[in-house]
C-alpha cells in the first residue's frame, strides 16, 4: 500500500482506500467531491528550530523549513499531512536557538 502511495505521490494523483465490498458506494462518493482547485500549490514553512521528516529532499528548501508541493486537485474535503521534528541539538546550538 505504501508503493501505491507514494506513487499517487509523484504523479501529483490521488489514493482512496475503499472496502471491495461497498466499491460502488465508496466510488459515488468520491465522485461526487466538488473539485474547488486545480494544479493546487501547497507551501508550508515551519519554524526555524524544526525540519521535516519523511519528505523528499526535492520539495524542501530553505534549510529544510518550507515544504512546497503541487496537488492535481482539491476538494474541500482534501487534507495533506507532513511530519516534523526538533532538529539535533548541535544544530540548535549554532544557529544560537534555546528550545528551553
Amino acid at each position: 500500500m505504501e508503493v501505491i502511495g507514494r506513487l499517487a505521490e509523484l504523479t501529483n494523483g490521488n489514493m482512496k482506500v475503499v472496502n471491495p465490498d461497498n466499491l460502488a458506494n465508496d466510488f459515488a462518493n468520491v465522485l461526487k467531491d466538488e473539485v474547488v482547485g486545480l494544479n493546487v500549490d501547497v507551501t508550508i514553512q515551519l519554524h526555524k528550530a524544526m525540519v521535516f521528516r519523511n519528505e523528499d529532499k526535492a520539495f524542501l528548501s530553505e534549510n529544510e523549513t518550507v515544504l512546497k508541493k503541487k496537488l492535481a486537485n482539491a476538494t474541500a474535503n482534501s487534507k495533506i499531512s507532513f511530519e516534523y521534528e526538533l532538529r539535533c541539538e548541535e544544530d540548535l546550538k549554532f544557529m544560537e536557538i534555546d528550545v528551553k
